[in-house]
């Protein structure tokens, strides 16, 4: 029996009167009401202390309330769902309905989520359901909301680190100042909390400084537990793959995983599974990042043969084609992406190769110091497909050319998250704010100016061509960037399991 915090034995089996602290649930840590920490013997003894009370009264409120608690504590969510609402039918308390807004959340139902977390709060106004509410309603960006529920916090818990992150995260779509004094006073209150750094890492990414980015998620990663460590190596890794640090995307995405397992099913659903599924995909991106692109291109092209709307192959083997200064045969793989893009609904990661694309054809074409033709001006060539090979003898970019429209309807980022110029501490910025692709066109057209286009793309083929700006430590990273979707970690639940992001 679990008598770690020195209860005797007799105390358990008036479990039915145990009354239990779930303040610290979300972080792995359930209490007595006493505060004391209960061991994993502790609580599966409660479980089958209530079982027993249950077999004696079905209508008992505590036996229920407590297994739906223990339940919840141990990661069997149905099964604590149901004891829960049981309870709740008995009797009112703010612990059942912190803990089943907390169950709607995990599913997605946020206005249930919202419900169950209000009458939490009105119940007792405690600081995990103000936290969670809060949560809720930044999910479902009604900033102005959760802003005023903060501010009631506030005058309970003035000085608490992880509502005044959340105030600053509340100011991100209006008031960029605010959002960074509130994210710099709860870093200044708690230097251990976790998701102030991600704020400040997002900001920075949005506002293209790089290396203050990577520093800020780093900085989250020494501070975050093994769940908070995997999600910020996650971002990292898509940060790197926006900015063409293949070698480092890789590493951070297969770290991730260790630091937090749970991730897996997170990562297939933004489109990392090529990582860890797809063996030739995997050997070819390790040649490319050993710079032996002869076998990663057969591979790629191989892999090309047999699916040719596979987002990753294509941009890999535009990547690759790069290296190697093959112009017009990168140009035409980078197009193909784009297209696969506009075409169809894609994941995550698709997206951040698409932006990437978009990137690099811009720059492709602003090097040359002609007239700029813009990306949208860029043609990718339907039909080409089959015809690029090793030993191709003519250019083919005549036939059935169209012109492909890429600016599309991106949401501009750049209108919410104006550059400023600030100190290094930086301004905060909102992960979980859910992104989406919504263009909504896909409308290809002949070009109107084709004789023109096609002696103007013909002047760039051949021509050596930088990808990138370089930064202050020589890192390349995009030149001129398109509307990117630089939140690409926070268009689903960043977040599996019970892991409490504040």
């Amino acid at each position: 029996m679990g008598n770690a915090c020195g209860k005797p034995q007799s105390q358990w089996k008036l479990s039915q009167e145990m009354l239990l602290n779930v303040s610290k649930i979300d972080k792995g840590v359930l209490m007595s009401k006493a505060e004391d920490v209960l061991d994993n013997d502790e609580v599966m003894e409660i479980i089958d202390r209530s079982k027993e009370l249950l077999k004696e009264n079905d209508a008992n409120f505590q036996a229920h309330l407590n297994l739906g608690i223990c339940l919840y504590f141990i990661g069997y969510y149905e099964a604590a769902e149901s004891h829960l609402i049981k309870a709740r039918r008995l009797a009112k308390s703010f612990e059942s309905s912190y803990l089943l807004g907390s169950l709607c959340l995990f599913k997605n139902n946020f206005k249930e989520a919202q419900s169950y977390l209000k009458s939490c709060i009105s119940e007792v106004p405690v600081l995990c359901g103000y936290i969670k509410l809060a949560e809720v309603l930044l999910r479902r960006s009604k900033f102005s909301e959760a802003r005023e529920e903060i501010k009631q916090a506030l005058k309970q818990f003035p000085h608490n680190a992880e509502l005044i992150t959340i105030l600053g995260m509340t100011y991100l779509p209006t008031n960029l100042s605010k959002a960074n004094k509130y994210t710099k006073r709860a870093k200044k209150i708690d230097p251990l909390l976790f998701r102030p750094y991600i704020n400040l890492a997002e900001i920075r990414k949005a506002q293209e400084k790089y290396d203050s980015a990577i520093h800020y998620y780093q900085k989250a990663i020494e501070r975050g537990n093994q769940t908070q460590k995997g999600f910020a190596q996650l971002l990292l890794a898509s940060l790197y793959f926006e900015t063409g640090g293949l070698e480092q995307a890789i590493t951070y995405c297969k770290e991730s995983i260790l630091s937090n397992p749970s991730l897996v099913e997170i990562m297939k659903n933004k489109g990392f599974s090529f990582i860890f599924e797809d063996k030739d995909i995997r050997n070819s991106i390790e040649n490319i990042i050993l710079k032996d692109f002869d076998p990663a291109i057969s591979c790629l092209k191989l892999l090309y043969k047999r699916n040719k709307e596979e987002i990753p192959v294509c941009y890999f083997l535009a990547l690759a084609y790069h290296e190697i200064n093959e112009i017009q045969k990168a140009k035409h793989y980078y197009k193909k992406v784009i297209h696969l893009n506009l075409e169809r609904k894609t994941n995550d990661l698709n997206k951040l190769f698409a932006s990437r694309a978009e990137s690099i054809l811009s720059n492709m074409v602003e090097v040359n110091h002609t007239n700029i033709m813009p990306i949208e001006n860029l043609v990718y060539i339907e039909n080409i497909d089959d015809k690029i090979q090793e030993n191709e003898k003519s250019n083919e970019e005549d036939e059935a050319e169209e012109m492909l429209t890429v600016e599309g309807n991106y949401p501009n980022f750049n209108e919410s998250i104006k550059p400023l110029d600030i100190a290094d501490d930086g301004v905060c910025m909102m992960s979980a704010v859910k992104s989406s692709d919504v263009r909504k066109t896909n409308e290809y057209f002949h070009s109107p100016n084709k004789e023109s286009q096609d002696k103007e793309m013909a002047s760039y083929e051949g021509n050596t061509v930088i990808a990138g700006v370089t930064s202050e430590n020589n890192r390349v990273y995009p030149g001129k960037r398109t509307n990117t979707l630089r939140q690409f970690a926070s268009s689903a639940d960043p977040e599996p399991g019970n892991c409490l992001i504040f």
